[in-house]
């Protein structure tokens, strides 16, 4: 007799447990998992208009695209986690909040100030500062001051590898001076 009681309460117990296994998986499927971040890094897209020949002799304009990276001078981040309980049903599963600020400091002399070295015409577009982010569905808000404007982020970073994240294209305003680049994330 004591035995079927026993059953019965070790029954509750295991429903109990899948329960809160369950909770814990929609709460993680909800929000991101631990995060890498990549960069922030500057990119620039260029086209290269090159003449040549084709393999008849023939002369050919071929137009190339490629990218160019810029790594910042000077990278600091400072960053503030808090807990953070979040509610399925009856359980509740704690999960963390991280504030986080990266400043990113680019020399005056870098190289997506001046076009590319190689032969022929080239068109460069705007600088992107991109940040790529293994899992972005955690990302709450996120702002970004190129020297000290305002500037509007889009999710991707148009980069082909690194597919997730945010992006901002440089505003008029800060490629018109050769100084120093300041981008605050």
């Amino acid at each position: 007799v004591l035995m079927v009681g026993l059953m019965l309460i070790s029954d509750v117990v295991r429903d109990r447990i899948r329960n809160h296994d369950r909770a814990v998986q929609g709460i993680v499927n909800s929000t991101a998992v631990q995060q890498t971040i990549y960069g922030p890094v500057l990119a620039q897209t260029c086209v290269t208009e090159v003449q040549g020949k084709d393999s008849d002799g023939k002369p050919e304009t071929r137009f190339v695209t490629t990218q160019r990276f810029a790594m910042p001078d000077d990278l600091s981040h400072a960053a503030t986690a808090h807990m953070q309980p979040l509610m399925r049903g009856l359980h509740q599963v704690n999960t963390y909040v991280l504030n986080s600020e990266i400043t990113a400091r680019f020399a005056a002399g870098n190289q997506l100030r001046s076009l590319p070295t190689e032969p022929g015409v080239h068109k460069c577009g705007a600088p992107v500062v991109m940040l790529p982010i293994s899992d972005p569905r955690g990302i709450r808000s996120a702002n970004l001051q190129w020297n000290g404007a305002k500037v509007a982020l889009a999710s991707g970073t148009g980069h082909k590898t690194y597919v997730q994240g945010l992006h901002a294209v440089q505003p008029a305003t800060a490629a018109d001076g050769n100084g120093d680049m300041e981008i605050r994330i």
